[in-house]
């Protein structure tokens, strides 16, 4: 653990915050407990949610992805800018690696755009 440490408590859950230490970024970090920008995509709710009336990016990561983690707050950033543009979610491909196969997820971290009622996306 390093010091200082910035936790934030919410019910029985802990929130480590492992960023700068400025009001700003910290302020953001509380906003996205609160409010989470990027939807967490689960393969049911990929299915139910991605395929239909709005057009979704998609990044399927995996936890120990080091490029992944250095995305990961500038996603929540571009999620909270196109909110009510596009949709945002992600994939955690180490957990659903099944699902992650079935869709052909090559590499992490892979971002992919979904057109409004499609099954083919656009990869970035």
């Amino acid at each position: 653990i390093a010091y200082p440490t910035t936790v934030v408590f919410n019910q029985s859950i802990i929130h480590e915050y492992d960023g700068h230490n400025n009001a700003e970024e910290i302020l953001e970090f509380i906003e996205d407990l609160r409010n989470p920008s990027v939807v967490t995509l689960t393969p049911e709710t990929f299915n139910s949610l991605v395929r239909r009336d709005e057009v979704w990016m998609v990044d399927f990561y995996a936890p120990w992805c080091g490029p992944c983690q250095a995305l990961m707050p500038e996603w929540k950033r571009m999620a909270r800018l196109l909110n009510g543009y596009i949709s945002v979610g992600s994939v955690d491909c180490q957990k659903y690696n099944v699902f992650c196969s079935q869709e052909r997820v090559n590499a992490f971290p892979e971002i992919r755009l979904y057109p409004v009622k499609t099954n083919s996306p656009y990869n970035f």
